[in-house]
């Protein structure tokens, strides 16, 4: 693997200047840091470090991220408080958080949510993975412009997917019809739609969805697509033959 100050070097030249943007990546492991931020240079993106919270307040106000991955457990200051104070600093509360969270805790993912992250990626992180989410969430961020948006949910021509009440509606207002999802299947939609474009292997979403400690057939993933088609329509989710899955781009 090349040295990650060679890569700096490279992306800081002005003729090789990133246009992807700048993220702040926060985590006290050093070997998970310079693993992301390799992957993170590699895709196009410059990338700054942290390796506590309150490091990680300072740099943040001193490079003005586009987005910031956060760990939730670091000394000093823990990922929810970080992200709460970024919440009420004037120049920083619209940037986007990716909160990384212990695998399978989902009380860990509700209460990064409550702090006012955008995202969630569960450890241990698939680099590929992460990439992927970054980019979405960095192009649902510049694309849904005016104070009202909410991060939580995702308009996908007349439905809407709200992460924050597990719950998917056709159509607006009072007429609008709620479709039922079990638990997997709205995160197995939620994970693919927020994310259009982008292929995702059985084995990622496996890890992601179901996690790595638990032995799931692959074939499950099929189920649970050929699942949500039956009720969203089958033009949304498309199959990459022999690869996984991806959601069609508008």
């Amino acid at each position: 693997m090349p040295e990650a100050g060679t890569l700096h070097a490279r992306l800081n030249d002005p003729v090789n200047q990133t246009t992807l943007g700048k993220i702040l990546l926060v985590d006290d492991e050093p070997d998970l840091v310079a693993l992301l931020e390799y992957n993170l240079l590699q895709a196009g993106y410059d990338v700054v470090a942290a390796h506590d919270g309150a490091e990680a307040l300072r740099v943040a106000e001193r490079e003005r991220p586009d987005l910031i991955v956060l760990d939730v457990m670091m000394p000093r200051l823990d990922g929810y408080t970080v992200c709460r104070w970024l919440r009420e600093h004037g120049d920083l509360k619209s940037t986007p958080v990716l909160m990384l969270t212990a695998r399978g805790e989902e009380a860990d993912q509700i209460k990064g949510l409550d702090a006012g992250a955008d995202d969630y990626v569960a450890k241990p992180v698939s680099p590929r993975l992460l990439i992927s989410r970054v980019g979405a969430l960095l192009r649902r961020t510049r694309s849904d412009a005016g104070p009202e948006r909410n991060p939580n949910q995702l308009r996908i021509d007349e439905l809407l997917v709200d992460r924050e009440r597990y719950v998917v509606t056709r159509g607006d207002g009072p007429d609008a019809d709620r479709i039922h999802f079990p638990r997997k299947e709205f995160e197995l939609l939620y994970l693919l739609a927020s994310q259009p474009g982008i292929v995702l292997t059985r084995q990622e979403l496996l890890d992601e969805i179901w996690g790595t400690d638990v032995h799931v057939n692959p074939r499950t993933v099929d189920v649970h697509v050929r699942k949500i088609r039956d009720k969203i329509g089958s033009e949304y989710i498309e199959t990459v033959t022999g690869v996984g899955y991806r959601f069609r781009e508008n």
